[in-house]
C-alpha cells in the first residue's frame, strides 16, 4: 500500500458536508476537537487536524519528517465545496485509507471520520432504488 497526503480540496469536501449536517456540531461529532474562540477559525483548525492525522499515518508508514507536507497541512484554510453524499463518501474512503497506518485508526478523530462515513453511507443507501423498493422484512 502506498499512502499520500490528501488534498486541501478533499478536506474541504468533507468539512463542507460536516458543516451542513442536520443538528450536528463540530464539538459533538468530533469529541476530541477543541474549537478556537473565533468560530470562523474552527473549520480551518479542524482541517489542519485532519491533515496532521494524515501526516502521522505517513510518518508511521514511511518514517522521517515530510517537511513539505507539514507546511501544506499547516497552511490549510477551509473553502466550502458542496458535493453529493456519494462523492463525499468516496473522499472519506480516500482519507481513511491514507490514515490507516500506525496507531492513527485508534485515535478519536479517526473514529469521528469513520462515524461520519457510516452516517453518509446510510443516506446514500436510502437513495438506491432497489433499497427503496425492498420490503421491510420478508413476508
Amino acid at each position: 500500500m502506498s499512502a499520500f497526503l490528501v488534498s486541501h480540496a478533499t478536506v474541504d469536501v468533507i468539512l463542507t458536508t460536516l458543516q451542513l449536517r442536520d443538528g450536528e456540531t463540530l464539538a459533538r461529532l468530533f469529541a476530541s476537537f477543541t474549537a478556537p474562540e473565533d468560530p470562523r477559525d474552527a473549520l480551518d483548525s479542524l482541517g489542519r487536524q485532519v491533515l496532521a492525522l494524515n501526516l502521522e499515518a505517513l510518518r508511521a508508514r514511511y518514517g522521517g519528517n515530510e517537511e513539505d507536507d507539514a507546511e501544506t497541512a499547516a497552511g490549510y484554510t477551509f473553502n466550502a465545496r458542496p458535493e453529493s453524499p456519494g462523492y463525499v463518501v468516496k473522499q472519506l474512503d480516500c482519507l481513511m485509507y491514507q490514515c490507516a497506518e500506525g496507531d492513527v485508526p485508534s485515535r478519536p478523530l479517526y473514529a469521528a471520520v469513520e462515524a461520519m462515513r457510516r452516517a453518509l453511507v446510510d443516506r446514500v443507501l436510502e437513495d438506491v432504488p432497489s433499497y427503496a423498493r425492498a420490503p421491510w422484512g420478508v413476508p
